[in-house]
């Protein structure tokens, strides 16, 4: 009795053992959460994987840099009346997000910890192209939003473009980039690579739209590390 006991002890030992890890990651989650920054990395370091679908693989600083591009470039236009953009308002978090659109398609957080930024994409179709509606969070403060078009169609920039004019009613000429801004400082940034098509939008008084203005500006002027300075970035 006492050798059987032994021997389902150790087998019982032996799998707690090889499961550890499992069992490790699957308290991070049920803790902190799947879209944590715990969590990921954490699932990273045990599976040589990631647990969500990128919705981009470049660093986020060229993502949030667009901000900045956006307020200084030379092509403008001023809107008489504000957007209505669908997914505008910036007073929801992070949860309220996932509870209104459910899992996202594809997720990606910032690979350093000091840099707490993230973004949820849903899949969705307009202009007869692939799309992606894609939310930046700082934390959990949602600041910028984003629809993304690939696949393009050899019209799909003029189609856009016509929208755009049509919303706003402003006799908008294509161009590669271009921002439009509301009465209350919505600010629309049309982005044509040629490779995909992207139309962000923000509010230039947001906290951490400023936040993001001062730390790009500072970088680009000063060219100064990334990382070293991204200290005294606020969300």
């Amino acid at each position: 009795m006492d050798v059987i006991i032994i021997a389902i002890s150790v087998v019982f030992l032996l799998l707690l053992l090889g499961f550890r890890k499992t069992i490790y990651l699957y308290s991070i989650k049920i803790i902190f959460g799947k879209y944590s920054y715990k969590y990921i990395m954490k699932f990273r370091k045990y599976t040589n994987k990631k647990p969500h679908p990128y919705c981009f693989k470049d660093d986020f600083y060229y993502h949030i840099l667009s901000i900045r591009n956006a307020l200084n470039h030379d092509i403008q236009y001023k809107a008489n009346g504000v957007f209505t953009f669908d997914g505008l308002d910036f007073s929801k978090n992070f949860k309220q997000t996932l509870l209104e659109n459910g899992q996202p398609d594809c997720f990606t957080i910032s690979n350093e910890k000091e840099i707490p930024l993230k973004v949820a994409g849903y899949k969705s179709r307009m202009f007869h192209s692939n799309e992606k509606t894609l939310h930046y969070f700082c934390n959990n403060h949602y600041f910028m939003g984003e629809y993304v078009f690939s696949s393009l169609a050899d019209d799909t920039s003029k189609l856009i473009v016509e929208t755009i004019k049509q919303e706003f009613l402003i006799d908008v000429k294509y161009s590669k980039n271009f921002t439009i801004i509301d009465p209350v400082g919505n600010h629309l940034f049309f982005t044509d690579t040629g490779f995909f098509l992207s139309i962000k939008f923000f509010n230039a008084n947001n906290r951490v739209v400023k936040s993001i203005v001062d730390f790009t500006s500072e970088t680009e002027n000063n060219k100064l590390d990334i990382l070293s300075t991204f200290g005294g970035f606020s969300c």
